[in-house]
């Protein structure tokens, strides 16, 4: 046989080669088409286009980025992706960004509480029996009567969460549920009592933290829970402080808000750094990507108020001193919403300025959403901020 033989390539592969170069000419031109929006109206990052796609058209309509809510000092407040979740007395309601109620789902609380992971939204009553799963588009997505009062409850940024209750002769149950709204596991305690919760964005970890005595002195204890086994995973002594916040802030690292300060804790109960300031947090927020916000306050006369960013091995990443009073500090994905009596700065984790405006009006709180915008609050009002 003659070694000049030209091989015939099969029809099959010749139109997939066509259809793979198709695409890759589509994205090209998809890219090219952004870049050119981007440099065009003079968007600098992916946030900015992407706020330029999902709001061009909506800033025609007088109604849009205005939330009104009936005002009572009980009422609490988180951005979603879409809108804002106002958790009331009356249970829950989301108002979408033309300020119009999409849900409301009625419950009578005492004391609510709201947290969101951009697009999942839960609701629960301090004290109370009522917790509420919603989503921004799906609407309600569970609604449990727990029969015990709920002393916490968190939901990671995967969708699952856990609360901390009690059931017949235990002096503690919490519940584990997947982003599917499916109870995974439980952690029964019948000799100790726990505070705080928090769940890994898989729910394959439960932390939580139990308080008791040693030796007539009040103790605090991080436990970790693998929720495909029986029995703790890892323990870890905080000593004779209230701890404050439990959060993941990622799959395998938790930090733990304490009367002490921040402390950073791997699953497997390995402490990877702490910051121990020498005033007090006023609050720390754990939305970021990886990183934790805090506002600092010293003890001296006439102290400066800071904020500063936190790494998983509780080193300091950043500090900034804003003009002006402090009135609130947010933070979602990579960026830092400051409102302070000089107006609202945003900025990213090592408190860069992003963007800033004096136009807050009587704005007391603010809260950030993971595209860069941010909704600034007052007692019966909210006014999105788009940068």
């Amino acid at each position: 046989m003659s070694d000049n033989v030209t091989p015939i390539r099969p029809q099959g592969s010749l139109r997939k080669r066509v259809v793979q170069i198709t695409l890759a000419v589509c994205l090209a031109v998809l890219i090219l088409a952004v870049v050119v929006v981007a440099v065009k109206n003079h968007l600098t990052d992916f946030g900015a286009v992407r706020r330029y796609f999902t709001y061009r058209n909506a800033m025609s309509s007088e109604s849009f980025g205005t939330y009104h809510y009936d005002a009572h000092n009980g009422s609490r407040f988180q951005a979603y992706d879409e809108g804002l979740a106002v958790g009331t007395v009356g249970g829950l309601e989301l108002l979408d960004d033309y300020g119009v109620k999409a849900l409301e789902v009625r419950a009578t609380m005492s004391t609510p509480s709201v947290q969101t992971n951009g697009e999942k939204i839960l609701c629960y009553d301090v004290g109370g029996r009522e917790l509420i799963l919603a989503h921004e588009t799906q609407g309600k997505l569970l609604e449990l009567d727990t029969k015990a009062p709920i002393l916490d409850a968190n939901l990671s940024s995967g969708g699952a969460f856990c609360y901390i209750s009690s059931e017949g002769s235990y002096k503690a149950v919490i519940p584990v549920y997947n982003s599917h709204q499916e109870q995974v596991y439980a952690w029964y305690s019948a000799t100790v009592y726990f505070t705080q919760c928090a769940v890994s964005p898989d729910a394959d970890t439960l932390a939580a933290v139990s308080i008791g005595e040693e030796e007539a002195a009040f103790q605090s204890v991080l436990q970790f829970f693998d929720t495909k086994s029986e029995e703790p995973a890892a323990t870890v002594q905080l000593g004779d402080q209230l701890v404050y916040e439990l959060s993941f802030l990622s799959g395998s690292v938790v930090c733990v808000w304490g009367e002490n300060g921040l402390f950073f804790y791997r699953t497997d109960g390995k402490e990877l750094g702490s910051y121990e300031p020498e005033g007090q947090i006023v609050t720390a927020d754990f939305h970021g990507n990886g990183y934790v916000a805090a506002w600092l306050e010293s003890n001296l006369a006439g102290a400066q108020e800071t904020v500063c960013t936190f790494d998983t091995n509780g080193s300091v990443i950043a500090t900034l001193e804003p003009d002006g009073k402090l009135l609130d500090l947010s933070v979602r994905g990579k960026y830092v919403s400051i409102l302070s009596s000089t107006g609202l700065l945003i900025a990213d984790e090592r408190l860069h300025r992003y963007a800033d405006t004096e136009q807050t009006g009587a704005a007391t709180r603010v809260r950030q959403r993971t595209d860069g915008s941010a909704i600034l609050l007052t007692s019966t009002d909210g006014s999105l901020y788009l940068p």
